[in-house]
């Protein structure tokens, strides 16, 4: 489905976030990580809201945070 979609894209730029934050030795690379991911959906989607043919949705901005927030299971695992 889309969501998993949304989940998986936001997943990949998830871990390429931290590892350039991780790289670039920011102190709290995963909540960085994680509030840009969340920014960048909320960007999208309303993006969307300025297109006629697109709608904006909490669901897909849900897919997309819950996508990025995979990224954490690398801190727990």
């Amino acid at each position: 489905s889309m969501y998993v979609l949304h989940a998986f894209e936001f997943f990949i730029l998830a871990v390429l976030l931290f590892r350039i934050f991780s790289y670039i030795k920011l102190e709290h690379p995963y909540l960085f990580t994680l509030i840009l991911v969340v920014l960048l959906g909320l960007l999208t989607e309303t993006a969307q809201l300025l297109a006629s043919y697109r709608t904006f949705s909490s669901y897909d901005l849900l897919a997309d945070a819950i996508g990025g927030s995979f990224i954490l299971l690398r801190k727990v695992v």
